[in-house]
């Protein structure tokens, strides 16, 4: 187990001690109002602290937090000279750009966290996924805070910050909510926990405006937010970047699949406040709204059927690739002794047509194996294949039935003598010899044939039977191959 660092232990200790303050009347006035802003500066240095001192693989991703939050520290600490007595908060600041560098810092931090480089089918439905519960949380802030916000400002300047804090948190709850849909993990789902607060801290405050008081529970929601990004982030960082740690699983756990659902949620939530606004004098803000989102419901439903079809398609793939290595010898490409078996049968069972079946072996593969090694021994199995396949006439059926033992299914021939014709073209390129580590080899095989005529019923076992017996008794008589020998085949094979 890895050993934290004791300041782990400091931050929800301060973030507590905050807490308390926060809902106690035990300070009143300016006092109370410094003691928090001092707090709430220290939850956020022992966060960046905690964040810094954190040693482990994932050090990279934690060093981004820390550039991320020492920007918020820096607002935070510009901010506390107006809360003295007299001094008036002006429509924009010094501190503004800096929390804008703490948004997108933590949305760089997210994208470096779950890798916006690996985009699939998959990944883009995720991104609208986020985009559509985002547009939903941007309609109700719209309605409930925003619209009024912006219009009750004197100026633009004052607007587009109020504006541009909105956009921000929107980016960091779609970020927040991808990260999670795509590695979900518990540590990435407190991230997004703090990440929630802090939108709806920031939308809370937008809505009350001048009415904001200092030293509510609501700047409860900016605290532990900042403390649940932080520890989310490091036990993140345990369970993805520790070199024996399992991956997070994209799959959702079957008690939180409910967060795949909260586009549909989010779908009925837009329909709800078109029906609110419908009848009044925001109703056209409304359906905009609602076309607005329904499009991004639309493109997501036909990213859906797209990456359907491409599983589908890799599903028939696979499917048929398997099927195809259950059917094949994976080192000569030939049938293997399943796919002949039922190529024997079906054969068989035309009795309208002649079946003739070879047995082939290899009398010198032992020794090949055994002074040249494995790999020439699967070269020669490779070349017998080849040279097997270059002499087969259409609808011949070739198989691998293991070691060195081939087979082969012929249907057609209209004569024993046509039949042992094609047995002389293989035993004839046979008669080259094989370049096995750059030395020629000869290869001795021994053959067995048994013919059945058309209008002739014969049991399979008995018919590979006497294909088998046929190639044992010509490597008991023959033992090297030749032309000649092929005419000792005797009158069994004809029977």
């Amino acid at each position: 187990m890895p050993v934290r660092s004791p300041v782990t232990y400091v931050l929800p200790l301060v973030a507590l001690l905050h807490s308390l303050l926060v809902m106690t009347p035990w300070l009143t006035g300016f006092t109370r109002t410094l003691v928090l802003d001092l707090l709430y500066l220290l939850v956020i240095a022992v966060t960046s602290l905690v964040v810094l001192l954190e040693v482990r693989p994932g050090r990279v991703l934690t060093n981004r937090f820390a550039r991320a939050v020492l920007p918020l520290l820096l607002a935070e600490a510009w901010m506390l000279q107006y809360d003295f007595p007299g001094r008036e908060l002006p429509d924009w600041s010094v501190a503004d750009p800096l929390y804008f560098a703490f948004y997108l810092g933590v949305a760089f931090t997210l994208a470096y966290l779950h890798g916006l480089t690996r985009w699939s089918w998959r990944t883009w439905g995720w991104v609208l996924d986020s985009l559509i519960v985002v547009a939903v949380v941007g309609e109700a802030a719209w309605f409930s805070s925003l619209r009024s916000a912006l219009a009750g400002s004197e100026s633009w300047v004052l607007r587009g910050i109020n504006l541009a804090y909105v956009l921000c948190d929107l980016l960091l709850l779609g970020m927040a909510l991808l990260s999670l849909r795509q590695q979900f993990a518990r540590p990435l789902l407190l991230f997004a926990l703090g990440v929630l607060g802090f939108v709806g801290a920031d939308l809370l405050y937008l809505g009350l405006g001048d009415r904001y008081v200092p030293g509510t529970p609501m700047d409860l929601l900016w605290t532990w937010g900042t403390v649940a990004q932080a520890l989310g982030l490091l036990g993140a960082s345990r369970e993805m970047f520790a070199p024996t740690s399992v991956p997070p699983s994209s799959s959702l756990p079957e008690r939180w699949r409910v967060v795949a659902f909260l586009p549909y949620v989010a779908v009925g939530v837009t329909c709800l406040l078109l029906l609110q606004y419908a009848g009044g004098g925001q109703g056209q803000s409304a359906a905009w709204w609602t076309v607005g989102i329904f499009v991004l419901v639309m493109v997501r439903q036909a990213v859906t059927f797209t990456e359907r079809s491409l599983l589908t398609r890799r599903l028939r793939e696979q499917t048929r690739q398997l099927q195809h290595m259950a059917l094949h010898d994976g080192l000569t490409g030939l049938g293997n002794r399943a796919a002949f078996d039922q190529h024997l049968q079906e054969q068989l069972a035309q009795t309208a047509i002649s079946v003739t079946l070879y047995y082939f072996d290899l009398d010198s593969f032992k020794a090949i194996n055994d002074s040249l090694g494995h790999e020439a021994g699967d070269e020669t199995l490779r070349e017998v294949a080849r040279r097997l396949r270059g002499v087969l006439p259409p609808g011949a059926f070739a198989a691998r039935m293991g070691g060195d033992e081939f087979a082969v299914i012929v249907p057609g021939f209209d004569s024993v003598p046509a039949a042992q014709a094609l047995l002389l073209r293989f035993l004839a390129a046979m008669q080259l010899p094989v370049s096995l580590l750059d030395k020629p080899v000869q290869v001795r095989v021994s053959v067995g044939m048994a013919f059945r005529a058309a209008g002739e019923e014969v049991d399979a076992a008995k018919f590979r039977h006497q294909a088998d017996q046929e190639m044992y008794r010509w490597k008991q008589k023959y033992r090297s191959i030749s032309l000649e020998a092929a005419s000792g085949l005797n009158s069994s094979a004809q029977n």
